[in-house]
């Protein structure tokens, strides 16, 4: 895990402040593949400690496994967040809702980052909504609303439903 890390700390230098939708992609694949290896060597080291299987070392040694995927996942989330480029932000906002293999932290990211291309992000968050069915893709979807500010009216017709689901 610490050579995959490695590796993308790598990538990530030699991408530099390009700014593109291929960017965009070496991002997200990236922060997908840490985050399966990631969340497979936690799973199975809950595992194991539920069995009683692991001691006080071994624990740490696990955590030391996965620590250095979490911070190079950091990384990628920083990065995300300099991203520019509306083709390539649009394009990680349409992939990153609704996809059930990236967390909330990815998505806030996304459309935090995204919030100042205005009218089109509401547009594609518009076509998006009745497609989200998680609850952390309502959530991002929220966040999204609140960084467009008066250009997520109309956005209301599908969160209203939303919100009063959750009631």
């Amino acid at each position: 895990s610490e050579i995959d890390a490695e590796r993308c700390i790598e990538a990530l230098n030699g991408i530099g402040d390009y700014d593109s939708q291929p960017v965009a992609e070496l991002l997200l694949n990236s922060f997908v593949s840490l985050e399966a290896k990631a969340q497979s060597k936690e799973r199975q080291a809950h595992s194991e400690l539920t069995k009683g299987e692991l001691s006080d070392g071994q624990i740490i040694e696990r955590r030391a496994t996965v620590d250095p995927l979490r911070r190079v996942q950091a990384r990628l989330l920083d990065r995300v967040t300099l991203l520019r480029s509306s083709a390539a932000l649009l394009w990680l906002v349409e992939r990153a809702l609704g996809d059930e293999k990236l967390g909330l932290s990815f998505k806030v990211e996304i459309v935090r980052t995204a919030g100042f291309l205005g009218d089109p992000l509401a547009e594609l968050l518009t076509r998006l909504v009745p497609k989200l069915k998680k609850q952390d893709d309502w959530m991002a979807l929220l966040i999204a609303a609140q960084a467009l500010g008066p250009r997520a009216k109309a956005l209301a017709p599908g969160l209203v439903p939303l919100i009063d689901h959750a009631r």
